[in-house]
């Protein structure tokens, strides 16, 4: 992708930098990269309350996207619809690294404090769920705020797509109506929204477009989806399976969608479990904990004390037996102090059916997302999700 600079003369413009030349300097410097000319692009367009659709691959910089502008006007106030907490924690924390006032609010973060520190300003950066924007003991209150009435307003759409596949299916219906925060706005002409996701068919941008209210004249930024990414660089990431025959299976398919064969396959993917010999555990536990194995799929076998520092992302594949045995799970990722671990349980809907039915004879409260799903066809529910 193009620089929005030519590296070459980055550190030898002439003195005063206009302010576009000193956001540029300014995210290089807090970054350790260049801003390309789509950023840019979408800095102007929001300095001039144009909405931005971006539609570009994971890892092209659609973070940095969003906060270019800050380092221009570090004075207006970015608001992040984001989908996930995992996200929200993460996204705060690189914002905080490139020197902004950044917080998440979600259930880990929420106190009164917090709300009362981004009702008076504190913070130019937050980021939290659609559901925690429309609720008045939230954050609607905030976006409201007399303190913050003087202070230009962004809002920005992270993952944007789930407007259709999560808002129109009716599994998180409010976001049909993020486009809504607006008009909360103190100067709703003059507070864009910007939106980017890397998954972007044609009824997806509509649905965009249209639950977003974004305005004629909107500005368009299709950078495609496709980025190479290269096995080794992957992140590591376990995947938990009930018995091994689902996991060699698993393993053949990824080698085959990676396009991987011989022994870069067998080292790269392998299947962990108890009937293995000692010398074959030894030899696939060392190629993990050396960083060339980068997906393993196991029993629960490699919960019995197994310590592997770098583990990003774990799947447990149908619900375990115990609470206990999914906290061993999620317990192997993220063992160095320094990273994050994305830990998902992948369910059927009859496994949810039967966890609500036990939470609702324990009186436990029950998501009401979860409640309202409904099983069918369990036997073919079953087969699909392993095939």
């Amino acid at each position: 992708m193009e620089p929005a600079i030519d590296p070459a003369i980055i550190d030898t413009l002439p003195r005063p930098l206009t302010p576009v030349q000193d956001a540029l300097v300014k995210a290089r410097d807090k970054t350790g990269h260049i801003p390309y000319k789509y950023q840019l692009d979408i800095a102007l367009a929001l300095e001039a309350s144009r909405d931005v659709l971006c539609v570009a691959g994971t890892g092209s910089g659609k973070s940095l996207a969003f906060v270019l502008i800050l380092f221009m006007y570090p004075e207006w106030i970015l608001w992040i619809v984001s989908p996930l907490n995992f996200i929200e924690d993460q996204m705060a924390k690189d914002y905080s690294d490139m020197g902004f006032l950044a917080t998440s609010v979600n259930a880990s973060t929420l106190t009164p404090k917090l709300l009362k520190d981004i009702k008076v300003g504190k913070y130019n950066i937050i980021i939290a769920s659609p559901e925690a924007f429309h609720d008045s003991n939230k954050l609607r209150p905030a976006l409201i705020s007399k303190e913050l009435a003087g202070r230009r307003h962004i809002i920005a759409i992270d993952e944007a797509h789930c407007v259709k596949t999560w808002g129109e299916t009716g599994f998180r219906k409010v976001y049909e109506r993020i486009g809504d925060m607006r008009v909360f706005m103190p100067d709703p002409e003059h507070s864009p929204i910007c939106a980017a996701t890397a998954t972007c068919s044609g009824p997806v941008k509509n649905a965009i477009t249209r639950c977003l209210h974004m305005r004629e004249g909107y500005q368009y930024i299709n950078l495609g989806n496709w980025r190479p990414q290269p096995f080794e660089q992957l992140p590591q990431a376990v995947v938990f399976v009930e018995t091994y025959l689902p996991g060699y299976w698993i393993a053949y398919e990824l080698r085959k969608y990676f396009g991987l064969a011989g022994n870069i396959a067998l080292e790269g993917i392998a299947v962990y479990h108890s009937l293995l010999g000692d010398l074959t555990k030894r030899h696939i536990e060392s190629l993990f904990r050396c960083g060339k194995l980068r997906i393993l799929i196991s029993t629960e076998a490699l919960t019995m004390g197994a310590n592997f520092p770098d583990i990003q992302l774990v799947l447990t594949l149908l619900a375990p037996q115990t609470l206990e045995a999914w906290v061993q799970h999620a317990g192997r990722g993220a063992r160095s102090s320094n990273i994050l671990c994305l830990c998902i349980m992948i369910v059927t809907k009859s496994i949810v059916e039967t966890a609500v039915k036990a939470c609702k004879d324990a009186n436990v409260p029950v998501d009401p997302i979860l409640a309202a799903l409904k099983a069918e066809g369990h036997e073919e529910e079953e087969e699909d999700i392993l095939t």
